[in-house]
């Protein structure tokens, strides 16, 4: 695309950028205080109990607002979903999406979704990311879902990356999706396709984003770990220990990330610590 001009067509009658809805938070006191059921207070050797490093409980949306600023001037987020099956990603993934488009913060959106044999993403599917430069959107915001052709096919990682960086240069504010993040990595925990390694890296200033899930925080680039926002839905004991061991995560915070309910979790955005609150997805 570079040097001959833009084969996708600009978006036309869109609305300005940073028109984010503003979610109120929720009006009862008891609402915005964890359940001691679900999240257990820390406390001392001497048995003495601590306060709860929970301060409360918010809506999903009110993370999505601080953490997708910077698309309202077309700069390139990166976030990382760390949980373990049944805790909630895959729908607070959808649920982050649809307010990007539902605020007219992207646009366009490449979804790599070969988990399931099933579709799990709205969006027009695609075999190749590549096609969408065939047969551009016609409308904006665009979500397009890659998906297998069959059982022996598997839509390239790096091709979609490709394009989302392709995208963004010529001046489409592209995000990828990466359902499943060990697709664009090596056994070993490398990055396997170059292109997302440098969406990670420099994305920020080229309009292109990245939104990555992984089941278990272990064996993830340097280079995507500390130039991104992590969200935390529930993860396993192996997983917390690894964050607590590598510095990442306080002892006391990984015991509430296991004891997360479903659809719940908790942000860290990029450069910052725990804000005290956990968020809550909307049930599908």
């Amino acid at each position: 695309m570079s040097g001959k001009g833009s084969r996708l067509r600009p978006p036309k009658g869109k609305p300005p950028r940073g028109a984010v809805r503003v979610v109120q938070k929720a009006a009862h006191r008891e609402q915005d205080q964890a359940p001691r059921a679900e999240v257990a207070p820390a406390t001392k050797a001497t048995g003495e109990a601590r306060r709860s490093i929970v301060t409360g409980r918010r809506p999903a949306a009110l993370a999505w607002a601080q953490l997708t600023r910077p698309l309202a001037t077309e700069d390139g987020i990166r976030l990382l979903f760390f949980g373990v099956t049944g805790s909630g990603k895959t729908t607070g993934i959808k649920d982050l999406l649809k307010y990007i488009v539902d605020n007219n913060l992207i646009d366009l959106v490449l979804i790599h979704d070969v988990k399931k044999p099933e579709k799990q993403y709205d969006g027009e599917v695609v075999h190749e990311a590549r096609q969408i430069l065939t047969t551009p959107p016609t409308t904006y915001p665009a979500v397009r879902v890659m998906r297998k052709r069959g059982l022996d096919h598997m839509p390239s990682v790096e091709d979609a990356a490709r394009v989302t960086l392709e995208a963004g240069y010529d001046g489409h504010a592209t995000m990828l999706v990466i359902d499943e993040f060990q697709r664009a990595l090596t056994d070993g925990g490398k990055f396997e396709s170059q292109s997302v390694r440098r969406i990670f890296c420099e994305g920020l200033g080229l309009h292109a984003s990245v939104i990555a899930g992984k089941q278990l925080p272990q064996l993830v680039p340097t280079e995507a770990t500390g130039q991104s926002s992590k969200i935390y839905f529930r993860e396993s004991r192996e997983g917390t220990n690894y964050l607590v061991d590598d510095k990442k995560m306080t002892k006391e915070l990984a015991d509430v990330v296991v004891a997360l309910p479903t659809g719940s979790f908790i942000m860290m955005p990029e450069e910052r610590d725990f804000d005290g609150f956990i968020y809550e997805v909307p049930a599908p």
